[in-house]
């Protein structure tokens, strides 16, 4: 983002889709392109929740400018830990 006006973990009341797990799939990593187990474990649950955000659930909300747009990225904790451990995270 080119300008982050807000971000904050907040809990899911409907379901969303994980920009996190966008860029993963963008990326063309898979399980095996994950350095430990634990990494593996988060892609599986969010590959079981079909790359969702589902209610009840905390998640990453960035609201910000990019590309002159405002914007609302959101993502699960755990696949934007991963992202940023691999080096696909684009901050």
């Amino acid at each position: 983002m080119d300008r982050v006006l807000t971000s904050k973990l907040t809990q899911a009341r409907k379901h969303y889709p994980c920009d996190a797990c966008y860029w993963w799939d963008r990326s063309g990593y898979g399980l095996d392109d994950c350095e430990t187990s634990e990494q593996r474990l988060i892609v599986e649950a969010a590959q079981a929740d079909k790359w969702r955000i589902l209610p009840g659930q905390k998640y990453l909300k960035v609201v910000g400018i990019w590309e002159g747009a405002l914007t609302t990225y959101r993502a699960r904790p755990g696949m934007q830990t991963v992202l940023r451990e691999l080096g696909l995270d684009e901050d």
